[in-house]
């Protein structure tokens, strides 16, 4: 009866241990399947130009699954650039609400994708 409880004492000691190994490992092994899955993401890249909001438009779509699809409201507004060319990003409402057709403003994006568009004030870093 004395040896016994040493005994699983002993045993809970080494299983927690195992676990814990095993845990460390799976993680770093979940680590390394990431980095293989996504390897060097574009760098955070800025492209600002002045432009004229030429067009509004509100749209939506069904999200969800069939049985309990949900409708999802899109904002979208187009731009004119600096250089002439019209391009159309999806926004947010707070943004198509508040801006006019006909604003110029300084339009910024990242990596090719909608960021803002306003007064050209400091974009924080």
């Amino acid at each position: 009866m004395n040896v016994i409880l040493p005994l699983l004492m002993s045993a809970a000691g080494i299983a927690i241990l195992a676990f814990s190994v095993y845990s460390i490992a799976k993680t770093k092994r979940d680590i390394e399947n990431y980095d293989k899955d996504h390897p060097d993401t574009e760098p955070y890249e800025l492209t600002a130009v002045e432009a004229t909001v030429c067009q509004k438009r509100i749209c939506g779509e069904h999200v969800g699954p069939s049985k309990l699809p949900k409708y999802a409201t899109i904002y979208e507004m187009t731009f004119v650039t600096e250089d002439g060319s019209k391009v159309s990003y999806n926004v947010s409402e707070e943004l198509y609400e508040s801006t006019p057709e006909g604003k110029a403003g300084t339009l910024v994006t990242q990596n090719g994708e909608f960021f803002d568009f306003g007064d050209g004030e400091d974009i924080p870093e």
